[in-house]
């Protein structure tokens, strides 16, 4: 729907910085389509680290402050829909201002967390509270999997609304079917057509597990199995400290990454040469990593929390996130049964079309005509 009066969309983002943006674009596409329908659209943010010139991405000024007072005070006094992103402590003192304001302007959520398991900052006694107030405070929450809507449901908070993040699965399904963009590639990473590669993402992240990945890796390559593993978004202080985790005689086979843009030559080409794609996080709002290796074509390994288990069913081998010993009985299942990692590969790849950025698109554009 197109109005035709003007009216303003502001999203307020936790913490990306420009360096990042383009691996976490998923907070663009609502402004996209918020300027699609008629809306003058903004995004603002954090930078903790000082002042930034603001940025344009895609027709979409993104501006940066320091403090969430100081983000509060510049929030246009015309505004219509206010939908924030997140569940951090600078997210949580700015709900309190807009409370605290009662400001007469719709408001959607969208948490970025398995909204059953509390943000850091909060205590098992505060629940409650916690919950009935972000409940009461906002006119719908988006969830991004069928377990967080089922949270809400037991809450009896009805104004929710169910819409995963968006991925280019036309970009990425096509991957395995390309050709490597570095015709050297293949003999950097010694891959030799016989030795399977297990992908992890989030080496920077204790939320990730890395070394409960890494013991996992050890323990297949002791069963026997000459695979390699690839570590992406591991810089080079907590590289030096993942490093002892692997035994020394299969070093040579780890390969640690950093930061990698999702549309480069060399994401592209781990991608490709990518079979298993290993996730063992504490928590997830929706994982794009998972996504996007399910769009690819790769097996998944994934934690056993209600978030994944709820998007991928029985397409995927599932591990308690902190038991290595478990992961690694599952890589290795995956390892020696190709015709189980197949039929997963195949499901998964059905279950993340509907991922695609024009599906996605077309259900937050009827989420902000639900509730206006």
């Amino acid at each position: 729907m197109v109005y035709k009066e003007k009216r303003t969309y502001l999203a307020v983002v936790p913490f990306y910085p420009p360096e990042v943006l383009k691996t976490e674009d998923y907070f663009l596409y609502p402004a996209q389509v918020a300027l699609e329908s008629g809306y003058d659209a903004q995004i603002f943010s954090f930078n903790a680290n000082g002042a930034r010139n603001d940025i344009s991405r895609d027709g979409l000024t993104i501006k940066w402050f320091r403090t969430p007072r100081e983000l509060f005070g510049n929030i246009p006094s015309s505004l219509s829909l206010l939908h924030c992103h997140g569940m951090t402590k600078k997210m949580f003192i700015l709900y309190i201002l807009l409370f605290l304001s009662r400001k007469k302007t719709r408001k959607l959520l969208t948490p970025h967390t398995s909204f059953g398991i509390l943000p850091p900052f909060a205590t098992p006694i505060r629940i409650h509270s916690l919950g009935r107030f972000i409940f009461d405070l906002f006119d719908g929450i988006i969830s991004l999997s069928p377990f967080e809507k089922d949270f809400y449901e037991k809450k009896r908070f009805k104004r929710s609304y169910e819409s995963t993040l968006a991925i280019d699965y036309g970009f990425f399904s096509g991957i395995k079917e390309s050709e490597y963009r570095d015709s050297d590639f293949e003999r950097r990473f010694g891959l030799d057509g016989a030795s399977q590669v297990i992908l992890f993402m989030g080496g920077n992240r204790a939320i990730k597990n890395p070394r409960v990945v890494l013991e996992a890796f050890n323990g297949v390559r002791e069963a026997g199995n000459p695979c390699k593993l690839i570590v992406v978004d591991c810089i080079d202080t907590t590289r030096s400290n993942l490093d002892d985790v692997v035994l020394p005689h299969y070093r040579k086979d780890v390969f640690f990454m950093g930061r990698l843009d999702p549309y480069s030559d060399l994401f592209h080409d781990v991608m490709k040469a990518s079979d298993i794609f290993v996730n063992s996080s504490k928590n997830e709002g929706f994982a794009l990593g998972v996504a996007e290796a399910a769009a690819v074509g790769m097996a998944l390994c994934l934690s056993d929390i209600g978030t994944l288990r709820s998007l991928y069913g029985n397409s995927a081998l599932y591990h308690h996130p902190s038991d290595f010993r478990m992961l690694r009985d599952n890589l290795l299942r995956y390892l020696k049964e190709e015709n189980l990692r197949e039929q997963h590969v195949r499901a998964n790849k059905d279950t993340v079309k509907v991922f695609d950025l024009l599906h996605v698109k077309h259900r937050i554009r009827e989420i902000f005509d639900l509730i206006q």
